[in-house]
């Protein structure tokens, strides 16, 4: 019985591990599926090119983060080299201005302060050659957020001039935009929720990059990417309400 409760435990464990980790195949598979609803009724939409670059980008992505995770041993080596070098100088340093019973005290404190300009300089450059590794992951993650955030407002910029006053052409002028495939309310309202599901699709993936990497900037890089696409979502939503008011059609 004893055992059945530590397996059941154990079970539970991994149950929470799995639950509270985002899994790049189920987004994958949202993703895909999404693809496939776009290409049904807006087969020559940019939509349709923009969730195959979200699609592209989930393929890949649980490679690269492993990439970018993954322990960098030249970086390590470099560190390790620098830390022996650096100890090696600095028992260099009080071997050449060791004691001597003739020292007078101006040399004391020189050599004092010679040893604590040492201990400084070794300090800057351990902390900047240790911290080198995690830079170049933060800026790799940083570089692949700012790839979604051009895709969200390419994404915003699609359904920048699908406005549902626009959908009877009353009052039209020569140069308004056209809706061109969408015709009634209700391909307005799918158009309109396929955008905010990509905005939403995009959040996902970005935070991808930072679940396994506790990084304060790469953590607000993607903080600023979900507070932008959840902005253009309520920009969206706002549309689908009027629509939904006006009463067009049904969706």
């Amino acid at each position: 019985m004893g055992k059945n409760a530590r397996m059941d435990d154990n079970n539970m464990l991994d149950f929470d591990t799995i639950m509270n980790k985002l899994d790049p195949l189920e987004i994958q598979k949202t993703c895909k599926n999404l693809y496939y609803r776009i290409e049904e009724r807006f087969p020559k939409s940019c939509l349709l090119n923009i969730c195959n670059d979200l699609l592209v980008i989930l393929l890949t992505i649980d490679k690269r983060v492993k990439q970018i995770q993954k322990p960098q041993i030249f970086y390590r080596f470099l560190a390790s080299l620098f830390i022996v070098c650096s100890i090696v100088a600095f028992i260099g340093l009080f071997v050449s201005n060791k004691l001597r019973t003739d020292m007078s005290i101006a040399d004391f404190f020189q050599m004092i302060d010679s040893g604590l300009n040492t201990v400084l300089l070794i300090a800057v450059g351990f902390i900047s050659i240790v911290t080198l590794e995690r830079r170049k992951k933060r800026f790799k993650i940083i570089k692949a957020i700012n790839k979604l955030r051009s895709l969200a407002h390419i994404i915003d910029s699609a359904q920048l001039t699908k406005d549902p006053h626009r959908l009877n052409k009353v009052n039209s002028t020569e140069h308004s935009p056209t809706h061109e495939f969408i015709t009634s309310s209700f391909l307005l309202n799918r158009y309109l929720d396929y955008c905010s599901e990509m905005l939403s699709l995009i959040s996902k993936i970005g935070f991808l990059y930072v679940q396994n990497f506790e990084d304060p900037d790469a953590n607000d890089a993607m903080n600023d990417l979900e507070s932008l696409c959840n902005g253009l979502e309520r920009k969206i939503w706002q549309k689908i309400i009027i629509t939904n008011s006006e009463k067009h059609g049904t969706n």
